[in-house]
């Protein structure tokens, strides 16, 4: 069986600990199995300083380290957690068959500054026992302010190799809903958080524009991992990973490509601007699935005449519209230079605040 040990120390870090450690045996009533209630319960424990409540909610006293045992009674590592979400994800990854042993007391500090402290594990569970419900509302409300901007796009989760959907993108919409794009492509919907059994979910309605999106993300997805910037979700036999981009041109979601007015031009249409092309060749070619990085090259030109011939091409560090919105071809050559394909996009110089 596995066991934790915890230990308050001053640092505030995850780390591991490689030193050799010597070990006591753990009592057994210090044991706490993976799959009890009260495993459950301290692998939710977070902060909430609002709340007011009639139970003694644990705050604890960063950092600590902590012992994991197999379940052969074997010491595997050491770990130091600095906050709640690291301690509460730590506990999440616990296999279902082990378990987890404590050194008693555990020490807290609670909102008035006191101490609190808990000497076995019956007092642990009646500590944390009362405050699933405001744990999970301040975990609903965490997801819910860090969902309501930004891109997320769509990784491979670790161990898992990259299917169609990667480098896709999920954009919030200022209404709250979702466009997911995928090939340039979006199909708007809407995702939902909530619990259920202490269980995150994630809800997925894409109103798709083909039927395998809507079959692949039409689900009730479990939330394995969330954090400030990533987000793992599992259905079934998929594993995806959501990593959220602030930075629009970093992120694609179609070949529409705009651009602020010019400082010193007057601000009556047509407007104009400066495209630089170099910064779009990424996102073109994981909408098209010809990646950049991969070897494929690109060339901008205004016809597509000139495109097919691949003669005057546009210089890719600076270019001025001469119509708005224009079309622009791009010439996509295979990293062998034999094969070559034409796609347009747009572009579009804009007033911007």
């Amino acid at each position: 069986m596995k066991h934790f040990f915890l230990f308050l120390f001053a640092a505030a870090t995850l780390s591991c600990v490689n030193e050799p450690l010597n070990i006591d045996p753990v009592a057994q009533g210090d044991l706490i199995e993976e799959s009890s209630e009260l495993f459950q319960f301290l692998a939710q424990i977070t902060e909430d300083e609002s709340a007011q409540t009639s139970v003694t909610c644990i705050d604890f006293i960063y950092s600590f380290v902590v012992y994991v045992y197999d379940e052969e009674d074997e010491y595997v590592s050491a770990t130091r957690v600095g906050n709640d979400l690291q301690f509460w994800q730590f506990l999440l990854s616990i296999p279902e068959e082990h378990s987890v042993g404590i050194s008693f007391p555990i020490q807290a500090t609670l909102d008035d500054g006191t101490l609190f402290e808990i000497n076995t594990a019956d007092e642990l569970a009646q500590s944390i026992q009362g405050c699933i419900t405001e744990i999970q509302q301040e975990v609903l409300g965490g997801v819910a302010e860090a969902f309501k901007q930004c891109g997320w796009e769509v990784r491979a989760a670790e161990g898992n190799a990259p299917d169609q959907y990667e480098f896709s993108v999920f954009e919030v919409t200022p209404s709250g809903g979702v466009v997911f794009y995928d090939a340039g492509l979006g199909s708007p919907g809407t995702w939902i958080f909530y619990f259920i059994a202490n269980q995150l979910h994630m809800n997925i309605n894409l109103d798709g524009v083909n039927d395998p999106i809507e079959e692949n993300w039409n689900k009730d997805w479990i939330v394995t991992f969330y954090g400030e910037n990533t987000l793992q979700i599992m259905r079934d036999e998929l594993t995806y990973e959501l990593n959220k981009i602030c930075e629009p041109e970093i992120y694609c979601t179609t070949l529409f490509f705009e651009e602020c007015v010019s400082d010193d031009d007057d601000p009556l249409p047509p407007f104009t601007a400066n495209f630089e092309f170099e910064n779009y060749s990424r996102c073109i070619g994981l909408i098209t699935e010809k990646p950049l990085e991969e070897g494929y090259s690109f060339d901008y030109f205004e016809t597509e005449a000139d495109a097919e011939a691949n003669v005057n091409a546009l210089p890719q560090d600076g270019y001025t519209n001469i119509v708005n919105a224009q079309t622009i071809y791009v010439r996509i050559t295979d990293p062998t230079d034999v094969e070559f394909e034409l796609v347009e996009i747009t572009i579009l110089a804009s007033l911007c605040e």
